[in-house]
């Protein structure tokens, strides 16, 4: 290898399209029928170009992997570098590409078809897929990749089997992985009419040096080389393959050699390759290898283009005026006949020339299925219009045809436009009027979007002056008479004016103009006239006042108007006193006084806290006709004040409180937001609560039943607080004197029921005023049936409450029924209550444990700690042994009872429960634990008052 050649990428390749020919690569011509030629030459434009150069170009080498086909041209290894080397993933390669422009790299699949295309990972694949292997002694494989050209241009001949094509685009060929690398460019086939043929490209790249292998220097671009040369071409209109001649160089001295053309191999000198582009006679095992693969050319043969002249003028055309409607209405509408000569070629189109009796002719281009065309926008008055056409094809265009008829798009009227307008004279302008206008001679382009039918000032607008947009806002009132309401000319059309549009010291005329955007500029539609107006209204009086008089009154004053010439007599003043919200409070009328200017009239109780009063003033005449309302300057605003007293007030008794309540009284002008209500006991004591508004009542507890209370209430609003109103004097009512039982869960009891040897805790309730020693008593009427137990005295409770539980325990004995009666005098009233007990009969149970004898353990009672000594127990096959048992508990937490008794169920037939008070408002209870015992035992009494 005596270099490396390298050379850059300009331009992409298309995918060739004859890929079914390369199936036919080999040595020798292959030549598709040829279809019938002309004897001029054909064109093309799609031609394609498929080769793989040599299966060497493409086959495997010792060093790089392979050598490869790349599309575009491939600069050196590394910009900044000169060295040569093998183009590798990790150093920057010059630029491998399957596709460049014009240019593409193909590869052959399994079936021979050239389907893929290389990557740079895939580029030394054969088309099983294998690694291409280096040609050694004849043997080595190829990628047969291929580079294909598409889009060439030029000329071919079957007839004289000449073709001359032009492709544009490069290629690059690599050996050694890269390591040397050259590019052809912008190849061009010419074939002679013998079958020979060359293909040239401009040829460049990369050389080493010999005396510095390691270095690459650029290859001058050598022009116009011929790269293949090619013997028994046979031009058809669809393309050829051909295999290129190995024979180029021949020598005596090396019988059976061949060579690429010799401007090839004098290139390749140069690149260090020439000695894989010819070889040294049969004893060149790689000669094959080497030699050309064929050469396919593809494309399709376009027949000569006839002779084509321009056509011939159009036939006179036809203009007509036309209405656009409301967007463009001036228009003219031309239609012409395609001419009879096309001159050999199809018209291609149109161009329409519309010139103006004065003015700058328009032009219009149409297509060639187009033989009408219309031109708008044509506004100016009184102009008329012609025209011509001209036919084009591809050959140029035709003359002028004839100038068509003239027509006018925006013609005058043809009559002059006059308007009746009623009603004309007595118009009131206080109220509304509607005026009925009928128009003749609307004609022509000024009519074109319809015409304006208005009343306006005369100073404003006469006919024949220009109408300003700003008018549109200041007419009385306005109707647009729309084009399709105007028959012949005429239209009927009504304008409304609400009342006070008209005023007095003006005249106003009903007229008409052109509509829209014509109303400014075109006067082709003016037409006018005059109305006048009924005697005028009486002038409106001056200065008008409302001030506050005395509490609440209101005055109202004004001065009387300065008549004006045409004022009618002003006959009376009607006066209106109104809030803010417009509502109208009081009305008066005043006689109006020759020569008297002031005038004062009084409304009595208008000017009441918190509102805000206007007055207006209208003079009227003697027939009812009025001026305008005047309205005072300013408002007479009267504030809020405090509210008054409330209404009332009274207090409901309850038991130990006072109910207190009140009818809202007058908020003085301002919403009230509550109430300060007071309680007063008979010292003088006081207790003051706020009420939230709108809530006119409240409720004082814990009150002393004996003394009486009063309730005062002051309402309060944004302003402040206003007068308090009291009620009577008023005592709570006392709690009522009740004694009852309860369980031991507190509830309501009226009987109860127990099984024999039970023990139940029961409550003795007691409620009242003034109970400052309550004492309960507690009594059997069967001590047998139900007994307590020994009770030592209570302790004192001082503690007040409204509802007190004595505790008791109740102790079942044998069956039967009993009564346990409580007794106890509250707030001087002795009660008493009775409550039934049934006592059931104890189950039997032969050779158990029965309670008697054995021991009851101490415990709590009622939250307290308290101990219980146990007595001995004997209870063998069935025997009970009565035993002795101590008790010891405490009472409301102190003090200690110790009992200790044998015999019957119950020792004490009766027991005292004291309760002591030293208030009002509370209860006593006394409670009784009952002990059950089923034959002799001892029962032993916890007493304990629970005070809540």
């Amino acid at each position: 290898m005596k270099g490396t050649a390298v050379f850059s990428n300009n331009k992409r390749m298309a995918a060739f399209a004859s890929i079914a020919a390369l199936a036919m690569l080999g040595t020798g011509l292959v030549a598709p029928a040829a279809s019938a030629a002309e004897t001029t030459d054909s064109t093309v434009s799609d031609a394609s170009l498929s080769w793989g150069l040599s299966k060497m170009a493409t086959g495997g080498s010792w060093v790089g992997g392979c050598n490869f086909l790349s599309a575009g041209k491939a600069g050196k290894v590394d910009a900044g570098k000169t060295s040569m080397g093998v183009w590798t993933t990790q150093t920057p390669q010059p630029g491998y590409q399957s596709a460049d422009g014009n240019v593409s790299i193909k590869a052959p699949d399994a079936s021979g078809k050239l389907t893929v295309t290389p990557t740079w990972d895939t580029k030394c694949l054969t088309p099983t897929g294998a690694q291409a292997s280096a040609y050694v002694g004849g043997n080595g494989t190829s990628t047969d990749a291929t580079v294909n050209f598409s889009k060439g241009v030029g000329t071919v001949n079957a007839k004289t089997n000449t073709a001359d094509i032009k492709w544009t685009g490069s290629f690059t060929v690599a050996f050694y992985g890269g390591m040397t690398y050259w590019f052809a460019s912008d190849p061009e086939l010419k074939v002679n009419a013998d079958g020979t043929a060359t293909l040239t490209a401009d040829l460049g790249g990369y050389a080493s040096d010999r005396n510095n292998p390691g270095s690459l220097t650029d290859i001058p671009v050598a022009k116009d080389q011929t790269i293949a040369q090619l013997k028994n071409v046979k031009v058809t209109d669809n393309g050829f393959t051909v295999t290129p001649e190995y024979d180029s160089i021949k020598t005596t001295e090396v019988p059976g050699g061949g060579s690429w053309p010799q401007d090839f191999v004098s290139f390749q000198d140069k690149t260090g390759q020439s000695s894989y582009w010819y070889n040294s006679g049969t004893s060149d095992a790689n000669a094959k290898a080497k030699s050309p693969t064929p050469i396919t050319v593809a494309y399709t043969a376009k027949a000569p283009e006839p002779v084509v002249n321009v056509p011939g003028a159009p036939a006179k055309p036809t203009a007509t005026a036309v209405n656009g409607g409301m967007a463009d209405p001036y228009q003219v509408k031309i239609d012409w006949k395609a001419p009879a000569d096309n001159g050999g070629s199809a018209i291609t189109g149109y161009t329409v020339t519309l010139t103006p009796s004065t003015g700058k002719a328009v032009t219009k281009d149409v297509d060639a299925n187009t033989t009408s065309v219309t031109f708008g926008k044509l506004t100016t008055p009184s102009v008329s219009y012609t025209a011509t056409v001209v036919a084009k094809n591809i050959k140029g265009s035709s003359q002028s045809s004839a100038a068509s008829n003239a027509v006018v798009a925006n013609a005058d009227p043809t009559s002059t436009p006059a308007i009746t307008a009623t009603p004309t004279e007595n118009i009131d302008p206080s109220k509304s009027n509607t005026f009925t206008v009928s128009g003749t001679g609307f004609t022509g382009g000024a009519a074109a979007y319809g015409t304006y039918a208005f009343v306006i000032d005369s100073s404003l607008w006469k006919p024949g002056q220009t109408f300003e947009l700003s008018y549109a806002r200041k007419v009385a009132g306005v109707s647009w008479v729309k084009p399709a309401q105007i028959t012949d000319g005429k239209f009927t059309a009504t304008v409304d004016v609400a009342a006070g549009k008209l005023e007095y010291g003006k005249t106003y005329v009903v007229g008409t103009v052109a509509a829209h955007q014509l109303a400014p500029t075109d006067r082709r539609l003016d037409a006018a006239q005059a109305i006048t107006l009924k005697a005028q209204i009486p002038t409106a009086p001056s200065d008008v006042t409302i001030a506050k008089s005395g509490e609440s009154n209101a005055t109202v004053s004004w001065k009387a108007p300065a008549a004006a010439a045409n004022d009618s007599k002003v006959a009376k003043y009607t006066v209106v006193v109104s809030d803010k919200s417009g509502k109208q409070i009081a009305t008066k009328d005043v006689a109006a006084v020759a020569d008297q200017q002031g005038y004062v009239v009084t409304f009595d109780d208008v000017a009441k806290p918190a509102t805000t009063l206007t007055a207006t003033v209208t003079a009227v005449d003697a027939k009812g006709q009025q001026s305008a309302a005047v309205k005072a300057a300013s408002e007479l605003v009267t504030p809020a004040v405090a509210p008054s007293a409330p209404n009332g007030v009274t207090i409901t008794a309850g038991v130990h409180e006072l109910t207190a309540g009140w009818t809202a009284p007058y908020d003085g002008g301002s919403a009230i937001t509550g109430y300060t209500v007071t309680l007063t006991d008979k010292d003088g004591k006081t207790s003051t609560v706020t009420v939230k508004a709108p809530v006119t009542q409240t409720t004082f507890k814990d009150l002393d039943p004996t003394s009486e209370y009063t309730v005062s209430v002051a309402a309060v609003n944004a302003v402040g607080t206003g007068e308090a109103a009291t009620s009577a004097a008023t005592k709570p009512q006392a709690i009522k004197p009740t004694l009852s039982f309860a369980d031991a869960d507190k509830k309501a009891i009226t009987s109860l029921t127990l099984n024999a040897a039970e023990t139940k805790i029961v409550y003795a309730v007691v409620q009242g005023e003034l109970t400052g020693d309550v004492t309960v008593n507690w009594e059997s009427s069967d001590t047998n049936v139900v007994a307590f137990p020994t009770q030592d005295a209570d302790a004192e409770n001082t503690e007040q409450t409204a509802v007190g539980y004595d505790e008791q325990s109740l102790i079942a004995g044998e069956a039967g029924t009993a009564q346990v009666t409580i007794t106890a005098t509250v707030d001087g009233t002795e009660l008493s209550t009775v409550l039934p007990v049934t006592v059931k009969a104890a189950a039997s149970n032969n050779g158990g444990n029965s309670n008697n004898g054995g021991s009851q353990n101490g415990g709590q009672n009622n939250g307290q700690s308290g101990t219980t000594s146990s007595g001995s127990q004997s209870n063998a096959g069935g025997t009970t042994t009565n035993g002795t048992a101590t008790s010891s508990g405490t009472t409301n937490g102190s003090g200690t009872a110790t009992s200790g008794k044998t015999g019957s169920a119950s020792a004490t037939a009766a027991k005292a429960g004291t309760l002591s008070k030293t208030g009002s408002a509370v209860m006593g209870i006394a409670a009784v634990t009952v002990l059950l015992a089923a034959g002799a035992g001892v029962a032993f009494a916890l007493r304990r008052r629970v005070m809540r």
